[in-house]
């Protein structure tokens, strides 16, 4: 191409230069391009668009990194790295390239925290912060407390004592924390009045007596590990969903204590991680069945006699992990008090088979499900086989749907005796 031709190219519009770019396959080509000329750098800029909305720096050459911050830096919403040093270049370059910018996920050390804080304090526009450390001691507060518009904020491998640094950020909507210290949840979050949703890895509850109220009057999520708790939990009015992986000895009702009754009408998901089964199991599972408003339940390590005393018409959903010990009968006993459910999870349970799809359909008809918003069976292949394929229902009459289980992650080792065919799966007064 000679020079006037080329100016002549150049003289035209971005925007309709912009569409030479569609024809250009490699990204390489097009920043090759994009870098010969200020307009074919602007134009380059629009037939990005959204494109670097995301910008993961792993995902990208470092050679292109300034070029695409500078030609593009003002529709950059967010920038991700997971390597330290990336995270470093990337941080420099958001703020002196992305005003806009409101989300920032990346990786930071002590060694490197000096230079990255005065880059990061500029950046006013962020909104949402997650940092990955290596327990390295960081100062994070005077940072922090330079980003007014910070709503999530998400720390991971932090030291308990930097990790308590953070309770004076009161605006904060949302907080994740998984570090290997357990933290106690009033002392970090007691004035974080905005929180939505909070999430900690290993977490102590202790709330002093007569600080019961308010605390957290907007709190929706709450998912914890819980490693002790001397008082039970509070009454939180906004709460929907709970996520609780507690310990063997861990008795539901003594968390809920008083509020038992309160969580009955406000709950409506919930989800238990234990590590084993213990007689405590039973008395959690009669809590579980004063939970009245529930809709969905996640919970492992359950068997028959837990599972008859689950019986809440307003359940729609049921995931049963590793519960080995839950045969056709407890699944057929827990339905019959669930007229709602209708999608009902059993790939955590290798005893439950094929044999159970004839007496379900029974219970089926009597709670009158319809065709139209059948029963969705979650199972193992291994243990349903051409029950899968078939859905084994009645063309009729569809009111189950059995499809297969894609996670197989969840099903620990089985070491219960398998019956090839037990008798009490086809009575109908064994449940």
């Amino acid at each position: 191409m000679d020079t006037r031709n080329q100016s002549s190219i150049v003289n035209l519009p971005p925007q309709q230069l912009s569409k030479i770019y569609k024809f250009l396959v490699e990204t390489n080509d097009k920043l090759s391009l994009a870098q010969t000329h200020p307009v074919l750098r602007e134009a380059f800029k629009i037939d990005a668009g959204n494109h670097y909305e995301l910008l993961d720096l792993e995902s990208l050459p470092f050679t292109d990194w300034k070029f695409i911050f500078s030609a593009c830096g003002s529709t950059i919403l967010g920038v991700m790295s997971y390597k330290v040093k990336n995270s470093m270049a990337g941080v420099i370059l958001a703020a002196k390239y992305c005003p806009n910018l409101q989300e920032l996920f990346i990786a930071i050390r002590d060694e490197y925290w000096n230079q990255v804080k005065p880059y990061l304090k500029r950046l006013k526009k962020v909104e949402d912060l997650r940092l990955t450390n290596n327990y390295s001691p960081i100062d994070l507060m005077n940072t922090l407390l330079e980003l007014p518009k910070l709503k999530t904020l998400k720390l991971v491998r932090f030291n308990r004592k930097d990790i308590m640094q953070i309770k004076h950020l009161q605006q904060l909507q949302n907080l994740f924390i998984r570090s290997d210290h357990t933290v106690n949840m009033y002392e970090l979050c007691s004035s974080m009045s905005q929180l939505e949703s909070l999430e900690m890895e290993f977490a102590s509850i202790d709330i002093p007596l007569g600080k019961w109220e308010p605390l957290w009057p907007k709190l929706k999520l709450l998912s914890i590990g819980i490693e002790d708790f001397r008082t039970e939990m509070p009454y939180l009015p906004s709460l929907e969903t709970l996520h609780v992986t507690f310990s063997p000895d861990m008795e539901l009702s003594e968390l809920f204590g008083r509020s038992i009754s309160d969580y009955a009408k406000s709950l409506q998901v919930l989800r238990l991680n234990s590590d084993e089964i213990t007689p405590v199991h039973a008395d959690n599972a009669k809590t579980i069945g004063q939970l009245k408003s529930l809709k969905s339940l996640i919970c492992s390590d359950m068997n028959n006699t837990y599972l008859q005393f689950i019986k809440l018409d307003q359940l729609q959903m049921v995931i049963l992990q590793s519960s080995n010990n839950v045969t056709n009968s407890g699944i057929l006993r827990m339905l019959r008090g669930c007229k709602n459910l209708r999608s009902l999870d059993v790939s955590g349970c290798r005893r439950v088979n094929k044999n159970v799809v004839a007496p379900l359909l029974k219970i089926l008809k009597q709670h009158d499900v319809q065709p139209d918003d059948p029963l969705v069976l979650t199972v193992r292949f291994m243990s349903f086989g051409d029950a899968v394929q078939t859905t084994a229902t009645d063309p009729n009459n569809n009111l189950l749907l059995i499809q297969k289980s894609n996670n197989i992650i969840c099903e620990r080792p089985y070491t219960a005796y398998d019956a090839s065919l037990d008798i009490e799966y086809l009575s109908d007064d064994s449940f």
